[in-house]
Parts: C-alpha cells; sequence; structure tokens
C-alpha cells in the first residue's frame, strides 16, 4: 500500500485552529497548580519536616551517609529536599539517617504514590486543556493499528488526523454541534474530516467541549459520552478494545 493511500483527497478540514473566545479559554487549566509541584511531593515535605524538626542542617545529614563524597551527597540532598530527585534509595537512606522508622517510610511512601497519581490526572487535564486551547471543538481520528505506519511522515500528525469542527457563539461562550450532529457527519462522510480516509479509521474523539468529549465509531455510532479523561488516546483505544472482547462470541 502507498502511504499516501490513506488520505482522502475530498476531505478538507479546517485548519485555522483555536480562536475561541477569552471567556472560554480563562476556564482552560493550562498550568500545574502550586499544590503539585515538585517540592510539595510528600517525600521532600516530610524531609525538609524531619530535618528542621531534628534541627539538623544540610551539611550534617549530608555527613552521614558513608562512603561518599560530601559535594556528592550535598547535590542529591539538594535534589530530594527540592522534589527533583527520583531515587527512592536515596530518600530512604536520608530518612533513616533522621531516625525515622521503616514503617514510618512506608506511609511516606503510599502519601507519595497517592500524590503522583493525583499529579498524573491533572497532568492529563492540563494536556487535554491544551489541546483545547489550540484547536477549539474539533475530532480526533484513531486510526486503525494495521494502517498506522502508513500514515504520511512529513508534516506534524494533527494535520492529518484533526479537523476543527464550526461552532456558534453564544453569550461569550461557544454551542459547539451535539454528538448526534457530528455523528451523523461521520456517518455521511462530509468533507470536512480528518483528511485521513474514513474506511482506515477505527474511531473518532469529538472533544466537543474543554471537559466534555465523545468516542463516535467510523460509522456514526456514539460509543461514549464523558469527562476529559476519555479524549486520551490511549484511553479511548482501551474502551474500544473492551467493547470488542465483550461483543466476539
Amino acid at each position: 500500500m502507498h502511504k499516501l493511500d490513506l488520505i482522502d483527497p475530498a476531505h478538507q478540514p479546517e485548519t485555522s485552529w483555536g480562536g475561541i473566545p477569552y471567556s472560554v479559554r480563562a476556564g482552560l487549566r493550562l498550568r500545574e497548580p502550586v499544590h503539585l509541584h515538585d517540592d510539595q511531593r510528600p517525600l521532600a515535605k516530610r524531609l525538609r519536616e524531619t530535618m528542621k524538626r531534628r534541627g539538623m542542617s544540610r551539611l550534617e545529614l549530608a555527613e552521614r551517609r558513608k562512603g561518599a563524597r560530601i559535594v556528592k551527597s550535598l547535590r542529591l540532598l539538594d535534589a530530594a529536599i527540592a522534589g527533583k530527585s527520583q531515587d527512592t534509595s536515596f530518600y530512604r537512606s536520608m530518612f533513616q539517617s533522621l531516625d525515622v522508622s521503616e514503617e514510618a517510610f512506608g506511609e511516606i511512601m503510599r502519601e507519595e504514590k497517592s500524590f503522583c497519581r493525583m499529579r498524573d490526572e491533572e497532568k492529563s487535564h492540563r494536556s487535554v486543556h491544551t489541546g483545547f486551547w489550540i484547536f477549539g471543538p474539533h475530532l480526533t481520528a484513531m486510526v486503525l493499528p494495521e494502517f498506522k505506519e502508513y500514515l504520511p511522515k512529513f508534516g506534524a500528525p494533527y494535520l492529518y488526523l484533526c479537523a476543527r469542527v464550526a461552532y456558534q457563539t453564544h453569550e461569550g461562550g461557544i454551542d459547539p454541534p451535539g454528538p448526534g450532529e457530528v455523528a451523523l457527519a461521520i456517518e455521511q462522510d462530509v468533507n470536512w474530516l480528518p483528511e485521513v480516509a474514513k474506511r482506515y479509521v477505527r474511531a473518532y474523539i469529538y472533544h466537543r467541549l474543554p471537559d466534555e468529549v465523545h468516542l463516535i465509531s467510523s460509522h456514526g455510532d456514539i460509543l461514549f459520552s464523558g469527562d476529559w479523561r476519555y479524549a486520551l488516546r490511549s484511553q479511548a483505544e482501551s474502551l474500544l478494545d473492551r467493547q470488542q472482547s465483550h461483543s466476539c462470541p
């Protein structure tokens, strides 16, 4: 198969991205909140708090690290205090030097894992909002796995996989088409769909609003409607896999 067979010249997606009103842009989450910054990680916070409570300086704590140069230990400790280190064993050794029990350290690690999950969810949320800030309401084509390698290698992927969905403004906000309207457009194979030919598309993600997405099959069936989490391609693919496995005899 030739690479360009995937591209349907009849499709003419809108490529003038963005342009959403300020009232919509102002509500988007584009920056990481302060409470999720590196220095707020439980490992870093508890380390700073314990050092202060024990009245121990950076130099004193670094000197307790046996078999390592003091300069290197200070550098590693500064990274740990700032939450920039991913070395759990180093954190453990520092807490041990501060007479923190293994049980107490385990509790700190549970806090850390909870924090990381929350941070990952927030990062996903910001990623989706950033996409909406750039593109506005849009469709993203999910190409069937066996044809992904045939996508053109030149140009940004969104040129072939995305299509802007026209919307109306309403009292300072936006009023994009409902999922039913877009599903019908997909069924009819209108010319503004993404450039990838529909026969190679597994499904489309319709990002209607910042926190509203719809998963629509290439036949125009609405498979899912929900919140921002399902705008992520990997999660949409997982949902499709589950649905496919349930439909198999």
